[in-house]
């Protein structure tokens, strides 16, 4: 995928300066590893989610560059299958949740990618040709307010929610967060009127709620400057202010409570949901961090950053019941709960209720196994814990 991205990017800047035998060369590389968004050319594996979008990028922009009206209206298209909501395995759910590698909640991860490049095919495709058309495509500014909104906790993306990449060095929770604001402010730029100011207006509460930037700009390019300072200096869009909400992503066995001053996520793994990713070498002490780990928001907006992940004890995690153990890393092996019976349920979108009956067997190879829940009400959590044996 990622080849083709960048020769198609040099392509386009150097357009002009390329003769058409150069162009046509170029091209026909992209062909080779790209012959349609649709399959992997590899082991034709189907593409799903971020990586399906990343490669009808590829597409509609590669068909653009060489004029051939079937292969930008092919990349174009290829944005449909994601505005499914789906039940199980990869996608959007309706309750919010997103997960890719069928069984990891991803929502800061691949789900912030897919929005990413929506984001840019959106803007693209506006008013060519191969405009997007699709009358689902609202779904996507949806996903703004259903799985974004939650788990954004003034400018940092909570990492119960981005899979092995909490691993990234470069990649802590307030980074992450500033590329989601980021791209659903550029989804706004396409979105209708009063959904655009929605979006306006968390951004803005986010960004300046983010103290852990010096100058929130720094870095970035020259159009998303232009995007922060004008929503930044634009007095008519008022902060949302802080977010008064108890949510559970049912698809990804993730709980977010949110109130006044604090927030509050539950990362929980089932017999749908990993407990953990491992691979390509990253992620290799995140036993515990789907098994009931707490994560508490607070304006200590610094806490899980400067290096929190590689130095916290990673097998004594707050809200975790643990022995310790941990099994046998595979690349992109599922690490399941065998038990069903996880999840939860709010009342009135504003204080909940969520349980977990759990057995680490078929994740670390021991034989505790217990049951845990959690009652979210305005200013306290109860967590307890029975039937714990191991």
């Amino acid at each position: 995928i990622s080849g083709p991205q960048a020769l198609n990017d040099v392509v386009v800047l150097m357009y002009d300066a390329l003769s058409a035998n150069q162009i046509q060369s170029y091209m026909r590389a992209v062909d080779r590893f790209v012959p349609t968004p649709y399959y992997r050319t590899i082991n034709n594996t189907v593409e799903t989610g971020a990586n399906l979008l990343d490669k009808a990028m590829v597409t509609a922009l590669r068909g653009i560059i060489g004029n051939i009206d079937a292969k930008a209206a092919e990349g174009r298209d290829a944005i449909v299958p994601v505005l499914a909501y789906v039940e199980s395995g990869d996608g959007f759910y309706r309750d919010g949740s997103f997960v890719q590698h069928t069984q990891v909640a991803y929502t800061g991860g691949y789900g912030l990618s897919l929005v990413s490049r929506m984001a840019d095919l959106l803007y693209m495709l506006q008013g060519s040709p191969w405009q997007v058309t699709d009358p689902r495509l609202n779904r996507a500014f949806d996903w703004v307010s259903d799985s974004f909104e939650p788990v954004i906790y003034k400018g940092a993306m909570m990492d119960m929610v981005r899979g092995r990449e909490i691993s990234r060095s470069a990649a802590e929770d307030h980074v992450v967060g500033r590329s989601a604001i980021l791209s659903v402010l550029r989804m706004a730029e396409g979105a209708p009127p009063e959904t655009a100011l929605r979006i306006k207006r968390m951004a803005k509460e986010w960004i300046g709620s983010d103290t852990t930037y010096r100058e929130y700009t720094e870095g970035l390019s020259l159009y998303d400057i232009r995007l922060v300072k004008a929503l930044m200096a634009d007095s008519s869009i008022v902060p949302r202010g802080e977010l008064v909400k108890n949510q559970v992503f049912a698809g990804m066995d993730r709980i977010v409570h949110l109130r006044p001053g604090f927030g509050v996520g539950i990362g929980m793994f089932s017999d749908r949901i990993s407990a953990f990713e491992y691979g390509n070498g990253e992620n290799a002490k995140g036993w515990y961090t789907g098994i009931g780990a707490v994560t508490l928001y607070t304006n200590d907006l610094t806490q899980y950053g400067g290096g929190y992940w590689p130095t916290v004890d990673s097998f004594r995690l707050p809200g975790t019941t643990t022995d310790g153990s941990r099994g046998a890393l595979k690349d992109w092996q599922f690490y399941r709960n065998p038990r069903s019976w996880v999840g939860g349920s709010s009342l009135n979108g504003t204080n909940g209720a969520a349980g977990m009956d759990f057995s680490l067997a078929e994740t670390t190879g021991s034989s505790l196994q217990g049951k845990k829940s959690w009652f979210l009400f305005d200013d306290e959590i109860v967590a307890l814990g029975a039937g714990i044996t191991g």
